[in-house]
């Protein structure tokens, strides 16, 4: 990218070049800070892992909390509300 800004200032179009400059500084997002330091963002393997297990962790939470909506304790205790 930097040989094609290069080149477009050598062969006269460096108006065009700093005119595209002042336009996308404007649009493009800054760049992250983590990215400024050279440290990586995590890879999509590594992402779809946590991913899954906070998946696997919801889904035991739900489960458990079924069971005990099921459960004769929790109708008990329903019925001894509604008195």
């Amino acid at each position: 990218m930097r040989i094609l800004v290069v080149l477009s200032i050598f062969f006269g179009l460096a108006l065009f070049t700093l005119v595209a400059y002042i336009i996308l500084s404007f649009a493009l997002d800054p760049m992250p800070d983590n990215m400024a330091f050279g440290e990586q963002l995590p890879s999509s393997s590594e992402l779809l892992d946590e991913v899954d297990r906070e998946l696997a962790a919801s889904e035991t939470r739900l489960r458990e909390m079924e069971r005990y909506v099921t459960s004769d304790t929790f109708t008990l205790r329903s019925r001894f509300r509604q008195l």
